[in-house]
């Protein structure tokens, strides 16, 4: 499994508590254009382990990495 029930939990919490927005560049070269469907999307699919795991991983890991910077913008924000 690639994380845990409390672990994915823990990122639908975090999702559903904040206004994602529509589009999100993770670096120069990925940029989400519907970030909405794809944070549920994957999350869904994660929880009930229809992807292999060489595909889950690596969209754990971005839904992480969106977290980190959607948490670091806020922060910003709110400086």
């Amino acid at each position: 499994m690639i994380a845990s029930p409390s672990e994915i939990a823990a990122l639908e919490s975090f999702f559903a508590s904040i206004t994602i927005p529509a589009t999100l560049k993770l670096n120069p070269a990925i940029e989400i254009t519907d970030l909405p469907t794809f944070v549920r999307s994957n999350i869904q699919k994660i929880k009930e382990g229809i992807m292999a795991e060489a595909v889950a991983r690596p969209r754990y890991d971005d839904l992480l990495l969106i977290k980190e910077i959607l948490t670091q913008q806020s922060a910003t924000v709110q400086q």
